[in-house]
């Protein structure tokens, strides 16, 4: 088809069109969308301009987890004192989570699974074995031990047991297959040595 015959059909058609009385013609409005530094979407009329605020989205925050934590280097002259509290603070709320052998997260810990995951958690980056553990840090003798202080058993570089002082000759641990995190006692199960690592 060709423009010359084209023309005719196109002008018909508008005359047919509006030949209608009863058709009524919708009118868009142009919509505008607003982003602040804050989130909050306006919409606003373009004719009127009044912003009406249809949302807000609150605010979120990126979940910590075990992965995504990047551990710090040891600092052994610096004060201790908060450090050590958070780390007994941190080991508390593992109370009552089941001993699994090679264990190392919420679902069971083994002793030196629970000190390494208290340890991360505060930002202390420790091996996996107590072995390995009692080898970090400094030597503390059992009478110079402070909460957040880590107890051992055995011998420094061959310690089979470890646990978290949180002072009056006690700590937390993970005894053995069938029990659960838990406090202990110095008085019935007393530990040889401790390390300083926060």
């Amino acid at each position: 088809m060709n423009r010359k015959k084209a023309t005719p059909l196109v002008v018909g058609f508008l005359l047919f069109i509006s030949g209608f009385n009863n058709v009524s013609m919708i009118q868009a409005k142009d919509i505008i969308v607003k982003h602040a530094l804050t989130p909050i979407v306006e919409v606003a009329n373009k004719i009127d301009d009044q912003p009406t605020e249809i949302a807000s989205a609150p605010a979120t925050k990126e979940s910590v987890t075990i992965s995504n934590i990047q551990p710090t280097s040891y600092n052994f002259d610096a004060t201790m004192a908060e450090s050590n509290s958070n780390l007994v603070q941190t080991a508390y709320s593992y109370l009552g989570v089941p001993y699994v052998f090679g264990g190392s997260n919420t679902s069971g810990f083994d002793c030196s699974g629970l000190v390494q995951y208290v340890a991360r958690l505060n930002h202390i980056l420790l091996p996996r074995t107590s072995q390995l553990q009692s080898l970090q840090g400094k030597y503390v003798s059992l009478d110079n031990l402070k909460s957040g202080d880590l107890v051992f058993w055995g011998s420094v570089g061959n310690a089979y047991h470890v646990g978290i002082y949180i002072g009056n000759d006690q700590y937390i641990h993970a005894p053995q297959p069938g029990e659960v995190v838990s406090v202990g006692n110095m008085q019935w199960f007393k530990p040889d040595f401790g390390r300083r690592i926060a």
